[in-house]
């Protein structure tokens, strides 16, 4: 799947993508994916974009999308967590969401 090119398979509305930043977070990125997944708005895209993470990060995002085709990820040299979210703003989705892997309860 092309994030914002096409819809999931079995996607038929409007598709909301939620954009994951990430750096280093592999510990978190499964439970932010969930989070994201289990809104009650049912045609989602998950993007994680990766900010060039030297922990597991790379291989849990190829799992990730392995096994849910919601999921898609993008890695890049690391910048900043910005810039990340500015890569994704700078897509042809008008307002993607955003959700920080470090902003869910502990």
């Amino acid at each position: 799947m092309t994030p914002w090119t096409e819809q999931p398979p079995g996607v038929t509305g409007d598709v909301v993508t939620v954009v994951v930043p990430t750096h280093n977070r592999a510990q978190v990125l499964p439970a932010a994916v969930r989070s994201a997944l289990a809104q009650t708005h049912r045609e989602i895209e998950v993007l994680i974009i990766d900010d060039g993470s030297s922990d597991s990060t790379r291989e849990l995002c190829r799992q990730l999308g392995e096994s849910d085709a919601r999921v898609n990820s993008r890695r890049r040299e690391q910048t900043a967590t910005a810039a990340a979210r500015g890569a994704a703003a700078c897509s042809e989705q008008t307002s993607p969401s955003v959700l920080r892997s470090g902003a869910l309860p502990r």
